[in-house]
């Protein structure tokens, strides 16, 4: 039999291990839980920075993109819009969160926000939106569906067709004019040969004054073609300017002795107070078809025994702003941005009186911006025009734009 103390003692000698043993076994518990709380901790982050990453690449990717891009749950709330729909539509950068109808409310745009139409929801649609800006939109509409064919989201992306819309548009209604402008006199040609053939001919008066129409629209036509193929070759860059320094003066005065007969034939004056000497670089042809399209206008449509002046000077960017001014009846208020349009006449029927194309004040523009300058016009209606254009004299800026 053991005495109670050595019972003790084998007591003692047994638990010291095993106590040291579930110390062990407690502390490596602890650093275990310590660790896993470490890895749950990094795994969180990990996955935090991947989002993060995800979402920023998601971001660089949408927000470069020049089309705009619509993301919305099955709310209609936006969850997200790129930079293209802050900028064309110049809606606020917190617009995430927030339902389609309160960021979008302008009618033209509520097309956007049908969801269905027939019973279907649509897939493309073609939006005309006038505010804040005018623009023309294609857009596309993806609807997101969950496994169950629940609708979960909407993604819209939108083209901006704009440039393209108007580029027809233009087309459109240059095939018209062009067709337009040819047919009349040619009309008027054949109408006029008719005449001969069925016996004016023989009259020598009616034969005279026959062939004298047919010659002056035959001159018409001419004219138009040419034009055409001016304004053709400047649009399309086909025209080299032929930089040189120039008398402005002289050049002035020559186009002036050009259309002498013309003012005379309306008792219209014409002062050049353009400084003698004054030079300028510029293409010596065609500044001159400026100042003869300016001039012949100011005769054809200024006041009879009025009075045109011509003027120049040189501004703080060292541009020369040259002026060319009637007392004429001015122009209205609603035609001076349309002014410079091809074809575009304030009165139609005194124009084609006159025999103009329709095209000089087009060719004016084009010609002044192949110099790297521009072109304007100031008018009252009922007090004459002044129209301007501004030739740069900074080589360079010359030869970037030719």
């Amino acid at each position: 039999m053991l005495s109670a103390t050595d019972t003790i003692w084998l007591w003692i000698i047994l638990c010291v291990p095993l106590l040291t043993v579930c110390g062990m076994y407690f502390k490596c518990s602890k650093n275990l839980q310590k660790v896993k709380r470490e890895l749950e901790e990094k795994i969180k982050e990990g996955q935090k920075n991947l989002e993060e990453e995800i979402q920023s690449r998601f971001d660089g990717i949408l927000g470069s993109m020049e089309d705009g891009i619509i993301i919305t749950d099955d709310k209609k709330v936006i969850i997200y819009a790129n930079k293209s729909i802050h900028k064309w539509f110049e809606v606020p950068e917190d617009i995430k969160g927030r339902k389609m109808e309160d960021v979008f409310g302008n009618s033209e745009l509520k097309n956007i926000l049908e969801q269905k139409e027939g019973g279907d929801y649509w897939e493309s649609k073609d939006i005309e939106i006038k505010y804040p800006r005018y623009c023309y939109l294609h857009v596309e509409r993806s609807v997101t569906k969950d496994k169950l064919g629940k609708v979960t989201g909407e993604v819209f992306v939108i083209h901006d067709q704009t440039r393209l819309f108007l580029l027809e548009k233009t087309r459109q209604e240059f095939i018209a004019n062009v067709s337009h402008e040819l047919r009349t006199p040619l009309t008027l040609i054949k109408g006029c040969v008719e005449t001969l053939i069925d016996g004016a001919k023989d009259d020598p008066e009616a034969a005279e004054r026959f062939l004298n129409t047919i010659k002056k629209h035959a001159d018409r036509l001419n004219f138009l073609i040419d034009d055409l193929l001016t304004i053709s070759k400047l649009e399309s860059g086909q025209i080299q300017m032929n930089l040189q320094r120039l008398n402005l003066s002289n050049m002035v005065n020559e186009v002036i002795q050009d259309l002498s007969s013309k003012a005379r034939d309306k008792g219209i004056k014409i002062t050049n107070n353009i400084e003698t000497g004054r030079e300028i670089i510029a293409d010596y042809e065609r500044l001159k078809q400026v100042f003869y399209n300016l001039i012949d206008n100011a005769i054809k449509y200024g006041r009879i025994n009025g009075n045109v002046w011509i003027d120049s000077k040189t501004d703080d960017k060292n541009n020369i702003v040259i002026s060319v001014k009637d007392d004429g009846p001015g122009i209205p208020p609603e035609a001076r941005e349309r002014i410079f349009e091809r074809f575009y006449r304030i009165d139609k029927a005194r124009s084609r009186e006159q025999g103009g194309t329709g095209l000089g004040l087009s060719i004016v523009k084009h010609i002044v911006q192949s110099h790297g300058g521009k072109v304007w016009v100031e008018s009252r209606f009922g007090s004459g025009s002044t129209f301007l254009f501004t030739i740069p004299q900074d080589k360079k800026q010359i030869a970037s734009s030719v």
